[in-house]
């Protein structure tokens, strides 16, 4: 069912008006100078994710390419910006590519209450990616307690994309996605335990696919509510092959939310022509904030 969605416009009104009242300077407090670039090897590097850390530094995740083949790459700052030294080599972890795969991705990451870093991507197989959840201590050491190894394939037939991630307040994992079949891309949602399981008390088996309307669907962002419930947002192509915003709802049990727009759904057009969210956040008053273009 298509639906209404308030989109907070206004930011881009507001954050025009700080543009021409105020001007923006580089904080030369950070590395000095602003900015920070940091040089791994004779690569080429991506960040995907930065999180901040409990003691102020900061962790980026993202990868990194050697010989044509990549690997997840951590690397942590203090919180003016120089690389900690303590972390890794000079401040860098490179993990991967892991053993029978030829690359290994991460594209989405969390901290989780306990300092230990969870991270969601996938690994190639051939010409197949499958998707792969990773937990890290927080020194940057693979977390042998996460299903003794510190990662979990979930090997599928289709091609998946783990392009967000969130940890429940009881410790459970939940990734979210696409799963890109030979006739359609569909939106994909699974959930691990802590030891890194597949939770069957989700979907079926630990996972859940979703197809809005037929065409394809993708998920760029997520958010759990307090009561447990999960937002996820992205877009779906419509009958004239456009884009418009979708935003889904799905409780504790990975069920579509039929109290949320009568069907679990919201599907947005706003311009007549492409529209995607990119991330979705929740106000403390219940309402729904979503980011994109």
């Amino acid at each position: 069912m298509k639906g209404k969605l308030f989109i907070a416009f206004g930011l881009f009104a507001i954050g025009s008006y700080f543009v021409h009242s105020q001007k923006a300077i580089l904080d030369s407090t950070f590395n000095m100078a602003g900015t920070q670039r940091t040089v791994i090897g004779k690569t080429y590097n991506n960040i995907w994710a930065v999180l901040g850390l409990s003691d102020g530094k900061f962790l980026s995740v993202g990868n990194s390419n050697v010989n044509l083949d990549n690997s997840i790459t951590l690397v942590r700052y203090n919180g003016n910006g120089t690389p900690d030294h303590n972390f890794g080599k000079e401040g860098v972890i490179n993990s991967g590519p892991l053993g029978g795969y030829s690359s290994l991705f991460a594209l989405a990451a969390e901290i989780q209450t306990d300092g230990k870093i969870v991270i969601a991507g996938n690994v190639k197989d051939g010409s197949v990616y499958h998707p792969i959840l990773i937990r890290f201590l927080a020194n940057g050491q693979l977390d042998p307690s996460f299903n003794s190894t510190g990662y979990r394939i979930i090997k599928m037939s289709a091609t998946v994309y783990l392009n967000s991630i969130k940890i429940q307040a009881d410790g459970k994992i939940v990734a979210a996605g696409e799963i890109r079949t030979s006739g359609n891309t569909n939106i994909i949602a699974l959930r691990l335990t802590s030891a890194g399981n597949l939770d069957t008390g989700f979907g079926t088996n630990g996972m859940v696919t979703l197809d809005i309307n037929g065409t394809n669907d993708y998920c760029n962002g997520m958010a759990i509510s307090s009561g447990g419930s999960i937002y996820l947002a992205g877009y779906t192509l419509n009958d004239d092959f456009y884009k418009d915003i979708t935003v889904l709802k799905l409780n504790s049990t990975g069920k579509k939310d039929n109290t949320f727009n009568q069907d679990g759904i919201i599907i947005t057009d706003i311009g007549g022509f492409d529209d995607e969210a990119s991330g979705i956040a929740l106000q403390s008053d219940g309402k729904i904030l979503v980011t994109g273009y």
